[in-house]
């Protein structure tokens, strides 16, 4: 059995955890949820604590109170990635990451995760970079249709054309 701070862990994140043997200190940012639902991750956690995630000082302080007064043995940050790359820097600051922080920063930018998969020939997905919108179309004969058009840092499909 281990403590695990878990940060925006969704409701089946927390049970499934809980079925394993593990205890929950659950962290989130009241705006991203109902108080209903977070009111649901409460019930089922060990722990339960807020922060405001668009504050880098006190969402870091935050985390590292948390897992002090939980005796946490990992970190562990599930939800969206605007605060996913912070939480596994402090996690391997603190020596409780799950994954390196370097791994999360690969994930979330899909320009060096591509980069990265082609130098080592493990993607067969083409892909062009380029620096401003306004230059896509005159990327796009390169390549045969349909095509996905990304934005590089925004989360799930936020910003994606086809």
């Amino acid at each position: 059995m281990s403590n695990l701070v878990m940060v925006m862990p969704y409701r089946a994140f927390v049970i499934k955890a809980r079925e394993e043997g593990h205890r929950i200190c659950a962290v989130w940012d009241p705006t991203l949820q109902t108080p209903d639902y977070l009111a649901g991750i409460a019930d089922l956690a060990d722990a339960f604590v807020l922060t405001d995630f668009a504050d880098p000082v006190a969402f870091d302080r935050t985390v590292r109170q948390a897992v002090r007064d939980f005796d946490a043995d990992l970190v562990y940050h599930i939800g969206a990635e605007e605060s996913m790359l912070a939480t596994y820097r402090i996690a391997e600051d603190l020596g409780k990451a799950v994954n390196p922080a370097r791994s999360i920063e690969l994930l979330n930018d899909k320009l060096q995760l591509r980069r990265l998969l082609a130098e080592h020939d493990l993607s067969p997905v083409r892909f062009a970079h380029a620096a401003r919108w306004q230059d896509v179309p005159a990327l796009l004969g390169g390549f045969d249709l349909p095509v996905v058009v990304k934005p590089t840092e925004l989360a799930g499909s936020r910003g994606c054309t086809c």
